[in-house]
């Protein structure tokens, strides 16, 4: 996973790049220069976001944008980096303890954050958590990064199954919102792996942005001290709630995390300047941030906006700040109106569907995701997770140091925007956001929608616990009686909850070496960890060619299409077996136009007969890959009711009862020859001759024959692509074996197919 990690942090250095020259040019009042290194990642991220989108709309797939964004970013962050540098507008960049304390909390944050993938590898992220989202959004991705965006719409339906196994889904996935899926397939391409291996640290990318904005409003707007802003980011980014989104693999929520906080940290810097005049340069930048937010996850447009709008109504309780506020943040909307109109009909449609289902439609997903948090609301609030289910004595604990906590959390609010707390608007906008996520999920609560409840207090939690730990940290004051008994109360309450979500941000690597997770934790996909997910072995092999046509036939859809993730993009793969859009969405098979050069199958029996199956071209643990002639015919699988015996070099396997299915994979149509030697079994020991019925889906109608023991041959009809031959024994058992009561009528050894002649009439 070196190169995966090697990625990330070209990525991070790619986004700082682009961000920090608007960073610097649209920011003004003290430290400028320390918040615009520090917010660069995100800022460069929201304008990655935008441009993106545009040359996605214009039809630009992402591999040819790629390299336009990266230019054309870095090349207006150097030209505004040169403008804001001008004479007169320099201030240095003090290196003092706070930026120390802020780099290396950041490093300790990116190695906690990689550590996981690295030590667990694919079998730790593929399909983790909701992994029915990960392939979804992968599949989108790659398909922005080779198709223009439109072309879906616009080609007929078996033309797209043709193009790519998965892209019958990517057409219904790009009618809702698809800028991530844009910006996961343009940092792929920046980092140079593919999306399928860059997904999980795609998600860690953007909680590693966060830190910047999170640690910036902990120390410049809430007036902590460098090492309580460095614990609470490492709370927010590496803690517990962090990653419950990061396991949720909800993309388009975790884009969002950072675009939502660069906007709260941006307005709540431009509010707290109070130098005379209306019209700051932040609001460029205020407006940035929300479009990117609104392209990211329109659904979160409301929370953000009732947050933002409590704000502003208890600013207007200051008469002085009430009209320039209303004015900047007015400014900020119409900015914001501008740049979405590209694709307003979209996100607007996609918006307004998304809150009515959340609103109206109900589903038990909760018990998936938030078991632990329904189970005890006030620890699960306050990130302590499944920590409680370890025994009665922490559960006691966790709900006594929540119950602190949360009343903490009233005091802070009632403080914030009280008369003497509303001249700090960092402190006060952390207050309402948090509020209005609270508000929020009480209000879903009621509604009996607990899934969207959970999944929008998720949004919330970077302001809840900035709020309390602005409260339990703020600058001592002299205390008596109980308020100073009350103000240690707290602080020794939100340091257990820091350190409890530091310890979970250490003991994630720990757990994935382990191959382990919390108890009470995410249900998690059916198929995580069940697989070999290692695709290194065929990549080799794929390397040595170009334009390969590949057959897979897998019986497993995830596995397959896991395989048109990692390879449908470099060679022509084409699903003989099944698939999730043949099953779930009843797409037509693909059109088998090509004489295939390989065979993916499933590692559970082959054709000793056929020449080159003892020695597959590549496999892994689970997967086998088979060269092909140009002309030829493999048996891939054998699905006996009384199950397989023998060594695998020479395997046999008992007839009798249910039909024995052999599924073979046919170049060419034509005729095949079947043979084997048979032998009468102990259940029905007097038969001269056994009688058996073998049918072909290929077509030719079923035919009987009698078989006596040695061996028998029988010619088949088989068409290009998979074939599947039902054999039947006609005769019942009349009797069983005392240790054994499988039907053992007739046995089948060594089991051939190969090509035959048709006769003349084609039979």
């Amino acid at each position: 996973m070196i190169d995966v990690s090697i990625a990330l942090l070209f990525n991070l250095m790619a986004m700082a790049a682009i961000g920090v020259g608007p960073s610097l040019y649209l920011l003004s009042g003290k430290d400028r220069w320390a918040a615009a290194l520090g917010i660069s990642p995100a800022t460069g991220f929201v304008l990655t976001c935008l441009l993106g989108t545009y040359l996605t709309v214009l039809d630009c797939p992402v591999s040819r944008g790629a390299t336009l964004v990266l230019v054309a970013g870095m090349f207006v962050s150097i030209v505004l980096t040169l403008l804001a540098i001008a004479p007169g507008t320099i201030a240095k960049l003090a290196i003092d303890r706070k930026l120390l304390i802020g780099v290396a909390a950041f490093c300790v944050v990116c190695l906690l954050s990689m550590a996981p993938q690295v030590v667990g590898g694919l079998r730790y992220s593929i399909l983790r958590g909701n992994g029915t989202d990960s392939f979804n959004y992968i599949t989108a991705a790659g398909y922005l990064d080779h198709q223009p965006y439109s072309w879906a719409s616009h080609t007929g339906l078996q033309s797209l199954v043709d193009r790519h196994p998965s892209y019958e889904l990517a057409h219904q996935l790009l009618t809702s919102r698809w800028s991530t899926f844009m910006m996961l397939a343009l940092t792929s391409r920046i980092g140079g792996v593919p999306p399928y291996k860059f997904e999980y640290f795609f998600s860690v990318l953007c909680f590693l942005i966060s830190f910047g904005p999170v640690y910036l409003y902990c120390s410049d707007l809430l007036d902590l001290p460098p090492i309580c802003s460095a614990l609470a980011a490492i709370a927010i980014c590496a803690g517990f709630w962090a990653q419950l989104i990061l396991d949720l693999r909800a993309d388009s929520q975790q884009c969002s995390i950072p675009a939502l906080l660069l906007l709260i940290f941006v307005i709540g810097r431009m509010e707290a300047d109070r130098r005379p005049g209306i019209w700051r340069r932040e609001v460029a930048l205020v407006a940035l941030a929300a479009a990117s937010l609104t392209f990211f996850y329109p659904e979160i447009v409301p929370l953000a906006t009732l947050g933002v709008g409590l704000f502003l109504a208890v600013r207007l309780l200051d008469r002085r700040a009430a009209f320039p506020s209303a004015v900047r943040l007015a400014a900020a909307a119409c900015l914001t109106l501008i740049a979405v109109i590209p694709v307003w009909r979209t996100l607007l449609a996609f918006g307004l569907s998304q809150m009515k289902l959340a609103a109206h439609s109900k589903n038990d997903w909760e018990k998936a995701y938030f078991p632990w948090l329904y189970a005890s609301p006030l620890s699960g609030l306050w990130g302590f997770g499944p920590l409680p289910e370890a025994n009665a004595f922490l559960h006691l604990i966790c709900v006594l140091l929540a119950a602190v906590i949360s009343a903490a959390f009233v005091a802070a609010v009632a403080r914030f925007v009280s008369p003497a707390g509303r001249t700090r608007p960092g402190a006060v906008l952390a207050a309402t956001m948090a509020a209005a996520a609270l508000m929020q999920w009480g209000y879903l609560c009621y509604r009996g929608q607990l899934w969207a409840a959970g999944k929008g207090l998720s949004f919330g939690y970077p302001f809840l616990m900035m709020c309390v730990i602005g409260y339990a940290f703020q600058r001592p004051k002299e205390r008596r009686g109980w308020r100073n008994y009350w103000a240690k109360c707290v602080a020794v309450s939100v340091s257990a909850m820091l350190l409890v979500q530091g310890a979970y941000a250490a003991s994630r690597p720990f757990l994935a070496w382990l191959g382990h997770d919390y108890p009470n934790y995410i249900a998690g996909h059916g198929e995580y960890r069940r697989h070999d997910w290692n695709p290194a072995p065929f990549a080799r092999v794929f390397r040595s060619g170009d334009d390969l046509t590949v057959w897979s036939n897998m019986s497993n859809p995830w596995v397959a299409d896991y395989l048109g993730l990692v390879f449908g993009w470099d060679v022509h793969l084409v699903n003989i077996g099944t698939s999730r859009d043949i099953e779930e969405r009843h797409a037509p098979r693909q059109t088998l136009d090509r004489p295939p050069q390989y065979l993916f199958v499933e590692d559970s029996f082959s054709d000793p007969a056929f020449p080159g199956a003892n020695t597959p071209a590549a496999n892994n643990a689970e997967l086998s890959l088979y060269k092909l002639p140009d002309h030829g015919i493999l048996l891939t699988n054998v699905k006996n009711p009384n199950g397989m015996e023998g060594p695998r070099s020479s395997p046999f396997f008992w007839l009798g009862g249910p039909a024995t299915v052999v599924s073979v994979v046919s170049t060419t149509d034509g005729c095949s020859l079947l043979s084997g030697r048979f032998s009468i079994g102990p259940s029905n020991p007097e038969l001269k001759s056994a009688h058996l019925t073998v049918d072909s889906d290929a077509g030719g109608g079923p035919q009987h024959c009698a078989v006596i023991a040695g061996q028998a041959r029988l010619r088949l009809r088989t068409r290009r692509g998979l074939n599947r031959i039902t054999i039947q024994v006609d005769e019942p058992p009349l009797r069983f074996l005392a240790n054994d009561p499988r039907p053992l009528v007739l046995r089948m050894d060594d089991l051939r197919i190969q090509e035959e002649a048709c006769e003349a009439n084609g039979r």
